[in-house]
């Protein structure tokens, strides 16, 4: 069984999203494609512990031009 799946990735640029850390609200500037994969590693702190969700590239071992992501389920939010 394979888990994963081999695909071009790059980093977005600043201007490509908008985030507000005092809410922890990402915003991407441009619609994404059905087969479009956005992954998002972040770190938050509570009561003085760090959480971190997902995996950092420098929690890795360096592969040469990879990204490891995992799967989740799709959500969609409408404006209702």
């Amino acid at each position: 069984m394979q888990d994963f799946e081999i695909v071009y990735a790059r980093k977005p640029s600043a201007s490509d999203y908008y985030f507000n850390p005092q809410v922890g609200f990402l915003s991407v500037n441009q619609t994404l494609q059905s087969n479009d994969v956005l992954a998002v590693a972040y770190q938050y702190s509570y009561n003085g512990q760090i959480y971190q969700v997902g995996e950092f590239a420098a929690d890795v071992p360096p592969i040469p031009r990879s990204v490891q992501v995992r799967d989740l389920p799709r959500y969609y939010i409408s404006n209702c």
